[in-house]
C-alpha cells in the first residue's frame, strides 16, 4: 500500500552531512526538479482513493509496509533507467547517499525491500 504523503524527511544524520554529499548529480537534480511538481503524482493520488473509497484496500495491517507515493514512483524510475531488478535496485539504493537522498530516505531508514515491478 501507498501513503499519500512521505514522513519526515532530513534526520539529525542526514543534516550533519557535508553540503557537496547532500547535493544531487546534475541528472538527479534535474529530475527531481520534475518529480516536485504535485501534477505528476495526481494520476497515483487519484488512483489511490479511488481503491480506498471502493473499499479494495481494506487493511492496513497486511501485506508490505507503506512507503510514500513519491518514493515509490522515485524507486521505480531509478530501477527502470538502470535496468536492475528490485534486489539491485534495493542494494544499490542502500548504498548511496545520492539515490537514498533522491528517493526521499534517510541514512538512518532502511531501503523498501523487493518493491513490487512495474509494468
Amino acid at each position: 500500500m501507498l501513503r499519500l504523503e512521505p514522513g519526515r524527511l532530513g534526520g539529525l544524520f542526514d543534516l550533519a552531512l557535508p553540503e557537496p554529499l547532500r547535493q544531487l548529480p546534475e541528472t538527479l537534480a534535474r529530475i527531481d526538479e520534475l518529480l516536485l511538481d504535485d501534477r505528476l503524482l495526481a494520476p497515483f493520488r487519484a488512483h489511490w482513493e479511488q481503491e480506498v473509497l471502493g473499499g479494495l484496500m481494506v487493511s492496513a495491517r497486511w501485506g508490505r509496509p507503506t512507503i510514500p507515493m513519491s518514493t515509490y514512483v522515485r524507486l521505480m524510475l531509478i530501477k527502470h533507467h538502470y535496468g536492475w531488478g528490485s534486489e539491485v535496485l534495493v542494494r544499490e539504493v542502500a548504498d548511496s547517499l545520492h539515490l537514498r537522498c533522491f528517493c526521499g530516505i534517510g541514512l538512518l531508514e532502511s531501503v523498501p525491500t523487493s518493491p513490487p515491478s512495474a509494468s
